[in-house]
């Protein structure tokens, strides 16, 4: 039983167009569903993205500006104990012990000046004279320590980082002989980036700061040792200026100040996405009231083409068994291109029955009679192929490729129902032959390619009318039968001597040599009373029709190599009269 039920939803798939509507909408809005929310998500995610790196270095490019700014502050503050004449020449040693003295108050009250400008942050000074070797600091209680330390020990590095806070080191030179006499140092706390970090640190970021070697010197956090641990070279080798690493999940950020210390961020990668999910929700939301206008027009282009083709292929299928009434025709006083198709299919039918009752009948005896029912039999199973092309290109709302294709249907059901001479000029056999090639083309895209040349000296030359889309449907219906993809069909037609030469060339299966032979056979027989009987359209009927109109050294010639192609040359004389 559910083997049955599936035979059965199988065979309504592959003949019901409705089906497939159904299933490819679905299918279409899942899709559609899915491309929305990507897009918006994506789209959204980068812009977020953007603007949190432009917003991060926007805020390390003000926090270091204001770095640099309190660097330069207390920098001054140390250059105004430099360009101080008497502190200066209190530093030497002054010739006796009572100058000397006076010489070390001033230090003493100079220092006590330095460190009452901004008590908060400037956490000590200190001075070390070189001529006694004495190391003096005063600390935040105004205590003040002396120290000897040995020339050689004394560390002469413009900034040196401490837990609290870091010391700005600079050296003074004697005026006159420039002679280095003494070292001259502040001591800041870490206080004074609060502004900077404020404008840096958020709930889930990391602010901190590091040495030219990449060595912490200050956190906001405990977690920044670890964050160090592989990423150490990207600070190091960081040049002047604000700069922008993506590593592992993590954003980081760092800013080289005054080329002795760097001002780092790390934003982690979740808390930037962190609006992601309501952006989904919205993408969602659009997504759905797409569909939902999606649903209300593939209505209404449902009732108003698909509908309407499907009826038509019905009818095609009742003509197809025998029926041929049509007695129900609701489309047929529409004015666009559905109702000129109905109505030229009409025509077309209605010809058909009057030649069939009249012209079939009277002339089945005459030896043209073969070339009329090759005229007017119709294909219905390419009339139905190309009607589901039509479809398809009206599911995919290409109105462009659906209009092309109803005009390329009608264009050649007019060009069948010719019934003037059975001759035509080269140009419109080739004409008809673009119609049916573009249907081709559009019902097999990518898998074909096309390729005709005709010359221009030849194209009034007068063709038997339907000679070439015959051996053209076998390429299709023959050659291309068991190749999967890359068909290439080459068509060329020239002048050569006094002849017309007509070339089709196919890269599909070929046949076999057996087959070959026998094909061979039956073109050099030429029954044409066989012809007459021989109801379908391929190699046998064409040759006996041209070699009826211009003789028996017309006609076509065959070759083949199995696997790889076949091809046919259609030798015909040079006739410009109308036959």
């Amino acid at each position: 039983m559910d083997v049955l039920n599936k035979s059965y939803l199988v065979n309504n798939f592959k003949q019901k167009l409705h089906y497939r509507i159904f299933f490819f909408g679905s299918l279409f809005f899942i899709i559609l569903i899915a491309i929305i929310a990507i897009a918006f998500y994506t789209i959204s995610s980068r812009e977020i993205r953007n603007e949190m790196l432009d917003v991060n270095l926007a805020s390390m490019d003000t926090a270091t500006n204001y770095f640099e700014e309190q660097m330069a502050r207390y920098d001054e503050i140390l250059y105004s104990m430099l360009f101080d004449e008497q502190f200066i020449s209190s530093l030497t040693d002054r010739g006796n012990e009572r100058l000397n003295f006076a010489a070390q108050n001033y230090i003493e009250s100079k220092m006590i000046n330095i460190h009452n400008l901004n008590t908060e942050v400037i956490q000590g000074v200190e001075v070390y004279t070189y001529w006694n070797q004495r190391h003096v600091f005063l600390a935040t209680d105004r205590y003040i320590n002396y120290d000897y330390i040995p020339n050689q020990d004394v560390i002469h590095q413009a900034i040196q980082f401490h837990d609290s806070g870091f010391m700005l080191t600079r050296e003074v030179n004697d005026f006159h002989t420039r002679e280095r006499i003494a070292l001259v140092s502040i001591v800041l706390d870490w206080s004074i980036m609060d502004t900077a970090f404020d404008l840096l640190a958020t709930n889930t970021d990391y602010v901190f700061i590091t040495d030219r070697q990449g060595d912490l010197v200050y956190s906001n956090t405990d977690q920044t040792a670890s964050l160090l641990a592989n990423h150490t070279d990207l600070m190091v080798n960081a040049t002047q200026g604000t700069h922008h690493y993506n590593v592992d999940r993590f954003h980081l950020f760092t800013s080289v100040i005054d080329d002795y210390m760097q001002v780092n961020k790390v934003v982690e990668e979740t808390s930037v996405f962190r609006f992601s999910q309501s952006l989904l929700e919205v993408s969602m939301v659009i997504g759905f009231s797409s569909i939902g206008l999606y649903l209300i027009f593939i209505t209404y282009f449902y009732c108003s083409v698909i509908k309407p083709i499907k009826a038509l292929a019905n009818n095609m299928r009742e003509i197809e068994q025998g029926d041929w009434s049509l007695d129900h025709q609701p489309y047929q006083f529409r004015k666009d291109e559905i109702g000129v198709l109905n109505n030229n299919f009409i025509k077309m039918i209605n010809q058909i029955k009057y030649l069939i009752e009249t012209q079939y009948r009277s002339e089945l005896a005459k030896k043209d009679a073969q070339f009329k029912m090759l005229q007017n039999k119709i294909n219905p199973h390419f009339l139905h192929n190309t009607l589901q092309t039509i479809g398809n290109s009206a599911l995919q709302e290409d109105g462009a490729t659906v209009y092309r294709l109803i005009e390329a249907l009608g264009a050649m059901f007019k060009y069948t129902l010719r019934t003037e001479g059975c001759s035509v000029t080269l140009a419109e056999e080739v004409r008809h032959i673009e119609y049916y090639l573009f249907i081709q083309q559009e019902r097999f895209k990518d898998r074909l390619a096309i390729d005709l040349y005709i010359d221009e000296a030849i194209k009034d030359a007068q063709v038997p009318i339907l000679m070439l889309q015959p051996l053209i449907e076998n390429v299709f219906q023959h050659g291309f039968a068991y190749k999967q993809d890359n068909w290439h069909v080459f068509i060329s037609a020239e002048k050569v001597f006094d002849d017309v030469e007509i070339r089709i060339i196919d890269n599909g299966m070929g046949v076999t040599e057996q087959r070959f032979a026998e094909l061979q056979a039956e073109l050099e027989k030429n029954d044409e009373q066989d012809v007459n009987h021989y109801y379908h359209i391929g190699l046998k009927n064409v040759n006996a029709r041209i070699k009826y109109m211009y003789g028996h050294d017309y006609g076509l010639f065959i070759k083949s190599d199995f696997k790889k192609g076949f091809e046919i040359e259609i030798r015909l004389p040079i006739v410009r009269e109308a036959r």
